[in-house]
């Protein structure tokens, strides 16, 4: 059955949660895990008119829309005097979608998207379920999970930080299935080189992309296979940059990143919760520069904890300089045991059957019975 396809008896199931793919991705792919069950579910998504969210949900090919949601500026708070009157607003576009979709379940996956659609959900008493990608829970996260009837968190701990009596589960990050490599890859990287990812997030990274510029853009024929996510609006910069050979692959953005991850003998990315999951569902090392403006410094307490298992070397921002993070890469480039100790130790921290245990409940909290749906 298509995803946009459905039996009309079937569940009905809201995801919203849009902004950054940090948000977004999770929801996809709880998404996909529902379409795959024997009954499939209706499925809507919610994203926002901001970053990848158009194109992303555009190509996912289910039903979905876009509205716009407020965002709590941290930086300049006197932008946060209208939040009130555009949440409102927010709130009144967000029970239109639930009151003509009808949902038995909505669930949200954090950030600003999230907040209009589970306060709708909240006046039109529809069961409420929240996934929680961080350690430290987002604030569309503990804004909304008073009024939760669950919480789905990718780490323990997690209740703490969140309004007394919040009914959480820990289940770990949904992730998405392996896809196949062939079709953007296959012919372009040079079997005799290993393979760097580099991952700046939805956004694309600067200071990333600056580094392996200056590290690469004058000696290509040191350049390993390179998979370069830059972001949208670095992208055209980082082409200009240098006479890239073909075992450089640049895009603005990868999707599903399941084709990536597979060809990776390492990785500098940041350090967001759904990139770290993934980097431990494929086994990948990693050098890890966190965003160094994340709300509490999260990414930082991400992959110090990563770091601490042995799966990866975490630096900040202002210590990844192009030389810095040149002995870096090549060091571990160059050392392949390190790096099979590194990926075992990033399996030790996979939880890849998060999207089944979280759809299970989605779909319990429908009012169907998961057992022996998948």
């Amino acid at each position: 059955m298509d995803a946009s396809e459905h039996d009309e008896t079937a569940a009905r199931v809201l995801i919203a949660g849009g902004g950054t793919g940090g948000h977004l991705v999770p929801a996809l792919n709880l998404a996909r895990e529902l379409a795959q069950r024997r009954h499939p579910p209706a499925i809507m998504l919610i994203g926002s008119h901001r970053g990848t969210d158009r194109e992303l949900l555009s190509a996912a090919g289910f039903q979905y829309q876009l509205i716009d949601a407020p965002i709590v500026d941290r930086h300049r708070r006197i932008k946060n005097a209208t939040l009130p009157w555009r949440l409102g607003r927010a709130v009144g576009a967000a029970r239109k979608v639930v009151k003509g979709f009808q949902p038995d379940v909505v669930v949200g996956t954090g950030g600003y998207v999230s907040v209009p659609i589970g306060v709708a959900a909240r006046l039109a008493h529809r069961p409420l379920i929240l996934q929680e990608q961080n350690r430290q829970p987002g604030l569309a996260t503990r804004f909304l999970a008073r009024w939760a009837d669950r919480v789905c968190a990718a780490y323990p701990g997690v209740d703490r930080a969140l309004p007394g009596g919040s009914r959480v589960s820990v289940t770990g990050n949904p992730i998405a299935p392996q896809e196949s490599t062939e079709a953007e890859f296959k012919g372009r990287l040079d079997v005799a080189r290993p393979t760097l990812g580099v991952f700046g997030g939805s956004q694309g990274a600067e200071a990333l992309n600056v580094a392996i510029i200056e590290l690469f853009a004058d000696q290509t024929d040191a350049l390993p296979n390179l998979i370069w996510q830059t972001g949208e609006h670095h992208y055209d910069h980082v082409v200009a940059a240098g006479q890239w050979p073909e075992r450089v692959v640049i895009k603005p953005f990868f999707s599903p990143m399941g084709a990536v991850y597979p060809l990776l003998d390492l990785a500098l990315c940041r350090a967001g919760a759904m990139t770290l999951a993934e980097l431990a569902a494929w086994g990948v090392p990693a050098i890890l520069v966190p965003y160094p403006h994340a709300t509490a410094d999260h990414q930082m307490v991400n992959a110090r904890a990563v770091e601490a298992a042995g799966a990866a070397i975490a630096i900040s921002e202002s210590e990844a300089t192009a030389r810095r993070l040149g002995n870096l890469i090549t060091g571990l480039l160059d050392d392949r045991p390190r790096r099979e100790r590194m990926a075992a130790a990033a399996r030790t921290l996979a939880q890849p059957e998060a999207a089944r245990i979280i759809a299970d409940q989605i779909l319990e909290l429908a009012g169907r019975t998961p057992a022996g749906d998948s």
